[in-house]
C-alpha cells in the first residue's frame, strides 16, 4: 500500500498484516538559546519523542544551522557549525550505529526580513545586511528586538530514518504507522 504496508493474502482469502521495514524522512526544528552550543542526548529526546512514536535507526541527517542577525558574522558562522556538530554527537549516542551527516550554516538574513515586516523596525528591510549588524550593536535595540532575534537561532533537521520492527518494536512501529495511515485518511 501507499503506505509502506504490506498485506499477505492466505488461504481463506482474508488479508493478513505483515510490517515491513519502512523508511521515512522527518523534519523538524531544534531552537538555540544564545550562547549555548554544547547538547547531549537529554536535550534532543523531546524533539525526537514528539516526532515519531515508533522506534527507528538514523540513516542520514542534514542539519541546516541558523544563527541570528547580531554578531560577528564568523563567529556566528563557527558558533553554527559547534553547535550542529554537538546535536549530531548527541543523536548518534542515541544510535547503535554511525549516521552520514551533513551540516549547512546561514544567517537568517531573508528570515530577519519577513519578521519586521510590519513592526516598528519594518525600515531595516530597506538597509544592507552590514548596516543592519551595525544597527544590532546598540545594546537597547538588540535587546528590544531579542523576540525576533531568538526566532532566529535554531537547527533545521532532516533526518533519514529506517524503523526498527525487530522484536518488541514492532508493536510500537504498527501503532505508529496506523496513526499515520489514518491521519491521511489511507
Amino acid at each position: 500500500t501507499s503506505d509502506g504496508l504490506m498485506y499477505i493474502r492466505s488461504k481463506n482469502d482474508s488479508k493478513k498484516y505483515k510490517p515491513t521495514n519502512e523508511q521515512n524522512v522527518i523534519t523538524f526544528n531544534i531552537p538555540f538559546l544564545q550562547n549555548k552550543f554544547t547538547y547531549d542526548p537529554k536535550d534532543i529526546q523531546p524533539f525526537i519523542d514528539s516526532v515519531e512514536g515508533a522506534k527507528f535507526v538514523i540513516d542520514s541527517i542534514t542539519i541546516s544551522a541558523n544563527s541570528s542577525m547580531e554578531g560577528d558574522s564568523n563567529l556566528n558562522a563557527g558558533l553554527q557549525k559547534k553547535r550542529a556538530e554537538s546535536i549530531l554527537d548527541a543523536l548518534e549516542k542515541t544510535q547503535i550505529k554511525k549516521f552520514v551527516r551533513s551540516v549547512q550554516t546561514s544567517d537568517s538574513w531573508e528570515m530577519f526580513k519577513e519578521q519586521i515586516k510590519g513592526t516598528e523596525w519594518n525600515d531595516m528591510a530597506n538597509k544592507t545586511k552590514a548596516e543592519v549588524k551595525k544597527m544590532l550593536m546598540d545594546d537597547v535595540l538588540r535587546n528590544n528586538m531579542e523576540p525576533i532575534l531568538a526566532k532566529e537561532r535554531f537547527a533545521g533537521i532532516n533526518m533519514k530514518l529506517t524503523y526498527d520492527i525487530t522484536g518488541a518494536n514492532e508493536q510500537s512501529y504498527v501503532l505508529s504507522a496506523l496513526k499515520r495511515a489514518i491521519d491521511k485518511k489511507d
